[in-house]
């Protein structure tokens, strides 16, 4: 408990600036004598109870010295207690997982790094220092949610990681120490509107890159290191403001997954032959983008190798009044004929009025969404009789 160091002289109690000093406990070391000086705003640093109450808002935040002398004639606490130490942290020696994630801190404490095996951090929130670099055995950092401007070159010592979360919407640079990280199979950069330097090229293990939102404030070209992660296996850029799809996605020679859902690329006239690429999953939802016009989907018919398949919110778009993007009422009757291998489709938030002729053959398919769409009746029985095991997802106002 913090206490005076000495009962205050009457003398000093007159004065108008008086000077007193405490011992506080810090981190459960030795004690830390701290000085205060009675006319500085101590509201953050000694207990509600010693100060001036808050209807004389001139004198707010001020100690009263009354009762600061009281309370330590009677032992009671004069500082604001230190905060605990979060619950987390309080068996840490042989721990391995690590979440930091609300536990009413801002800045990693000193024991973590203490923690040789320790594999996995949740930092979400807290500010990050040069020593996250001391962490070497780390295989999964997670920094959503942090205030970074930077990312502290040190984290190229994490040679170990194989999983690395970073959002922060103030980020201002990457360090070329990113390229370090050599073990790195998954890395997720929401928001991101910062270059990614070239040296992201030689994480030869990466097959998972995020980068939904890129850009979010401006239009921007797809960074061109995108393309040489050869081991890429699934790509994000899901709302993502791009000047457009470059034919070099298509070196990506290994891509499975690939997400343009709500995607701002003005004025795209076409996408490149993504049938040339082994996708599986492909999203590319409309959304509220009345840059996505219809003409886009041609791309996507020819891709054989695909499973799933998200169309979904082609709606009718306005700009000043004026439709750009008229709703999508129907598909191509031969639509579905090259993608036999589909086991998921979402249709959802079209105004398709009619299904195509091709979707009946689709034997592999398990579950399509065909929700908010004005299929009527008739056309969701007949689907059922084609397909009787596919499982229809009708979570919208009931068909006539």
């Amino acid at each position: 408990m913090p206490k005076l160091n000495h009962p205050l002289p009457a003398a000093q109690k007159q004065s108008e600036h008086l000077s007193t000093n405490v011992h506080t406990d810090v981190d459960g070391g030795q004690p830390e004598e701290a000085t205060f000086d009675y006319d500085d705003d101590l509201s953050e640093v000694l207990a509600p109870e010693v100060l001036i109450p808050h209807e004389r808002p001139y004198r707010k935040g001020k100690a009263d010295r009354d009762k600061i002398y009281e309370a330590a004639l009677n032992g009671r606490p004069i500082l604001r207690p230190t905060p605990e130490t979060p619950p987390v942290l309080k068996q840490l020696a042989p721990a391995t997982d690590v979440d930091l994630t609300n536990q009413g801190i801002t800045a990693i404490p000193k024991q973590v790094f203490n923690l040789s095996n320790l594999r996995r951090l949740a930092l979400d929130g807290l500010s990050v220092s040069d020593r996250i670099g001391e962490l070497t055995s780390l295989e999964e950092l997670d920094l959503s949610e942090t205030r970074l401007e930077e990312l502290p070159a040190t984290i190229g010592r994490l040679t170990q990681l194989r999983i690395l979360r970073l959002y922060s919407p103030r980020l201002r640079s990457l360090p070329k120490q990113l390229g370090d990280l050599v073990n790195l199979q998954t890395l997720q950069l929401p928001y991101l509107s910062t270059p990614l330097p070239d040296s992201v090229e030689r994480l030869r293990l990466l097959t998972d890159l995020d980068l939904s939102y890129l850009n979010y404030d401006r239009l921007a070209e797809l960074p061109p290191v995108v393309n040489r992660l050869s081991a890429l296996r699934r790509l994000s850029l899901a709302n993502a403001r791009l000047t457009g799809i470059p034919d070099d996605i298509l070196a990506l020679t290994s891509l499975e997954e690939l997400d343009l859902t709500c995607s701002v690329i003005p004025r795209l006239d076409r996408l490149p032959d993504l049938a040339q690429l082994p996708l599986r999953i492909l999203r590319f939802g409309g959304g509220s983008t009345p840059a996505q016009r219809h003409h886009l989907l041609g791309s996507v018919w020819p891709i054989t190798t695909l499973e799933e398949l998200y169309l979904d919110r082609w709606g009718e778009q306005k700009i000043g009044g004026r439709v750009v993007r008229p709703a999508l009422t129907t598909l191509p009757d031969d639509a579905f004929t090259r993608t036999p291998r589909l086991r998921r489709l979402d249709l959802s938030f079209n105004e398709l009025t009619t299904l195509p002729e091709s979707l009946y053959g689709l034997t592999h398919l398990e579950y399509i969404s065909l929700s908010h769409t004005k299929l009527d009746a008739a056309t969701v029985d007949r689907l059922r009789k084609a397909l009787p095991e596919l499982h229809i997802d009708l979570n919208s106002p009931k068909r006539g």
